[in-house]
């Protein structure tokens, strides 16, 4: 299994499971793995196996001088409906983005905010295949992908309804409306003549591409897109090997500075106890500290001779 981690960028949950039950010699299910997840322990992946529609951007604190010029760079754009995708990570952060429509596939690492948190404390939940299980009704958030420090918020296709382009209409033109002193709806109502008579050609030009803007939005528009609750297209829950090796080198050093358990400590004990009759050598007889510690010495170990006289009197105590 060694050599399949080395030669291998990811494993998949169930094959993470194998694994670590190994490496660890104890048993692991999945639900120990979304466990790990929810608890920050361990890093789950995700592999979108077909392109995903998404925003791309950065979390920056909200203190920073850079944010005003942040914010308005990657979200001022002239849309209603965009405000939506300004979110918030948590009270200092805020997600700042582009103004572009992205297609991203491969493997992401996802990040525990959002509505990533419930898709995996439902998987932990239930039985059967982990993959299937993300589309689940309820889920609120959106859900947040990291991969070499670009953050990418999942966004799904949502046509406008003809409501909603009515809305958006009236949203642009409101500011032209304004400042000739019309309602929007008396701007609409002029005929193409009419309105060049008014105020001439570039007015009546601009409303005219403003309509034709909204009634025939390009599938580019970000304005046809709202933030995802779960992923819609192929994918595959996996874990990457470098964090399945990271994981158990943490276990491994945690495991390593507990204290010994009683049972451990009894078994040592017995093993020395059993060594020392062999070798016709009594725990309790005067000098055989010193004794112990001239052939730890010639073998290269220092241990000081109070620390093998109470380590005696242990085995002693415990042949008793």
């Amino acid at each position: 299994m060694n050599k399949l981690l080395s030669c291998r960028k990811y494993l998949s949950l169930q094959e993470t499971q194998d694994y670590l039950a190994k490496a660890l010699e104890e048993s692991v299910s999945l639900q120990d793995i979304y466990g790990l997840i929810l608890d920050g322990l361990l890093t789950l992946s995700i592999r979108l196996i077909a392109q995903e529609p998404a925003l791309k951007g950065k979390f920056i604190k909200r203190e920073e001088t850079e944010t005003k010029k942040l914010t308005t760079e990657f979200t001022d754009v002239p849309s209603s409906g965009l405000g939506d995708f300004l979110i918030e990570h948590s009270q200092d952060k805020q997600f700042v983005h582009d103004q572009c429509l992205h297609h991203i596939d491969g493997v992401w690492d996802t990040l525990m905010i959002g509505a990533m948190p419930s898709v995996i404390s439902q998987l932990r939940n239930q039985h059967g295949d982990p993959v299937m299980l993300d589309n689940s009704p309820g889920l609120s958030g959106n859900i947040y992908l990291i991969r070499d420090e670009e953050v990418g918020v999942l966004l799904q296709r949502s046509l406008l309804s003809e409501a909603e382009k009515t809305a958006e209409i009236r949203h642009l033109l409101s500011p032209m409306a304004a400042y000739y002193g019309w309602t929007v709806d008396e701007l609409r109502s002029f005929s193409e003549i009419d309105l060049f008579m008014r105020v001439g050609k570039d007015i009546q030009e601009e409303r005219e591409r403003i309509i034709d803007s909204v009634q025939n939005l390009s599938v580019y528009d970000l304005r046809n897109y709202k933030t995802a609750t779960k992923f819609s297209g192929p994918h595959e829950y996996v874990i990457k090997t470098e964090e399945i090796t990271r994981f158990i080198g943490d276990m491994e050093c945690e495991k390593a500075d507990q204290p010994l358990s009683t049972k451990q400590r009894n078994s040592y004990l017995y093993l020395i106890s059993g060594l020392l009759k062999e070798l016709k050598i009594n725990a309790s007889d005067r000098g055989v500290a010193v004794a112990i510690q001239l052939i730890l010495e010639n073998a290269g170990h220092k241990l000081s001779e109070n620390t093998i006289r109470s380590i005696l009197r242990e085995v002693s105590d415990i042949e008793h």
